[in-house]
């Protein structure tokens, strides 16, 4: 074994590219909880609210879960799926990733060559009779990142703080930009003059992923979204699912959306969000509201749907509020990390003629306010939950009828789940939630300031990898990362 400097490394590299084979093939095997189902469960796998026994195969996603499975099919002529394999070098352009999504059952984003810098809002949607938008999977594999190209930068900030957006009021006040744009409410109006005035253009507000409409059966797992930092000028999420259904979002994370990091409205329903980080780092300044599921009391089309799973997940660093907040839909908690220390607005926040079901979740020491609801129709905190902080539990609570319909029914969820011991949820949660499958690494919180330039993937330690940067088998040729310093094999 030859040990590389690192001001050889390069020669090196290009000098084992002739004896190392180069393969998009990422090793299946990674560790997990022994409650990770590895396959969709929850409200996703659901098409009534009370379906007795629901099946995955309300949500088959284009026709894999898994990379293995999708390459399978890759390589299967019989199969007549179409599996797409993307790098950031086949990216020119937002669209790219748009229509391969569009055109194919199943994409593959391979974070191997760097990150998918995203400059403006994709939408993925189905529109009139189409439907070439709904019966699709789109996996991460190698540490693949979508990336906002617009971030908040240090001058950005220091343009806020000048403006004294953070002690301007949220619910009143407001006015009217030089662009005509009317606005209600003081901290977003200080903000958005601030910056048009700085760029000239409200083109920032763009910043986002994905905004899927009107689409079924949808599968995203193993991404990284990275957005550019949370302030208050009602931007764009990271991934916004609206008149949708089926649609499961596992092992994946959101850091830093302008606006919320995944929100669900209009009319959506029966969606699971699974094994999932979220958090937020110094580029944001305010808003750092995570996940909105129904826009607004006034939404009455969202009454009897929304009906969603939310298990195994993180709420960790500077989120403040939406974990989530909820109306109308019906809402199974189960097993959530809560580690958003220091939060001044309810984590979990039930309203308008919404239902939960609240069990095994664990809420760390720091967590400044864990509930609170206004108008929610029933509310089932089960005794299983753990606060570390002293805390009321509210029990059962039966509130709210709208329209003289019957309400208040105390449920149980109608699908088959593993419940793991609260004691456990800490531990499980904050080694597996994320995409941590199929070659990736979590980002770093501490780290994000820096992510908006492409980057390679980040190397662990006692690690093979091939030319790709892809993680291979131990007795495979290629790089050996071993105590900081790497060797050719």
């Amino acid at each position: 074994m030859k040990h590389i400097s690192k001001r050889s490394l390069p020669a090196a590299l290009l000098a084992i590219a002739t004896i190392v084979p180069i393969s998009l093939k990422a090793q299946p095997d990674f560790a997990r909880s022994e409650y990770d189902q590895l396959q969709p469960f929850g409200y996703a796998t659901c098409v009534s609210r009370t379906e007795a026994s629901p099946t995955p195969n309300n949500i088959t996603g284009g026709g894999a879960y898994t990379y293995d499975e999708a390459m399978a099919l890759l390589y299967d002529s019989q199969s007549g799926k179409k599996v797409k394999i993307l790098t950031a070098e086949d990216v020119t352009k937002d669209d790219d990733i748009k229509n391969a999504i569009k055109n194919n059952d199943i994409v593959i984003l391979d974070g191997s060559k760097g990150d998918f810098v995203i400059s403006k809002f994709i939408t993925i949607q189905n529109q009139g009779t189409e439907t070439t938008c709904s019966n699709k999977t789109v996996l991460g594999i190698n540490n693949a990142r979508l990336v906002t190209k617009w971030h908040v930068t240090p001058e950005v900030l220091e343009i806020l703080k000048k403006a004294d957006v953070e002690s301007a009021s949220t619910t009143s006040g407001g006015g009217t930009l030089s662009n005509g744009v009317h606005i209600d409410e003081q901290a977003e109006y200080e903000t958005r003059k601030a910056l048009l005035e700085y760029f000239g253009n409200e083109d920032y507000r763009n910043a986002g992923i994905f905004s899927v409409k009107r689409c079924k059966n949808l599968v995203f797992r193993n991404l990284s979204f990275i957005g550019p930092g949370s302030i208050d000028c009602s931007g764009n999420d990271l991934l916004a699912i609206q008149y949708s259904n089926n649609v499961w979002v596992d092992h994946c994370e959101f850091i830093d959306g302008i606006d919320g990091n995944f929100d669900i409205s209009n009319e959506s329903d029966f969606i699971t969000a699974s094994w999932n980080e979220f958090s937020y780092t110094d580029r944001s300044l305010m808003h750092q509201n995570t996940s909105l599921i129904g826009g607004s009391d006034s939404k009455v089309g969202d009454d009897d749907k929304l009906t969603i799973t939310f298990a195994y997940n993180s709420w960790g660093a500077k989120c403040r509020a939406r974990m989530p907040m909820a109306r109308y839909g019906r809402f199974h908690m189960l097993n959530n990390y809560f580690n958003c220390k220091g939060n001044k607005t309810a984590a979990i926040n039930p309203r308008k003629c919404s239902e939960f079901y609240i069990e095994g979740n664990y809420f760390e020491a720091g967590v400044k306010k864990i509930y609170e609801q206004k108008d929610a129709t029933v509310v089932i905190w089960k005794d299983d939950n753990i606060t570390v902080e002293p805390f009321n539990a509210p029990g059962t609570v039966i509130g709210y009828e709208l329209d003289g319909k019957t309400k208040g029914v105390v449920f149980t969820p109608p699908y088959r789940y593993s419940k793991m011991p609260a004691e456990q949820v800490k531990e499980d949660v904050k080694i597996y939630a994320g995409p941590t499958i199929w070659g990736s690494t979590k980002s770093s919180v501490e780290n994000a300031t820096a992510i908006n330039s492409v980057t390679s993937v980040p190397v662990a330690s006692d690690a093979t990898y091939n030319l790709l940067g892809q993680k291979v088998g131990a007795n495979a040729k290629g790089i050996l990362v071993k105590n900081g310093k790497k060797f050719i094999k």
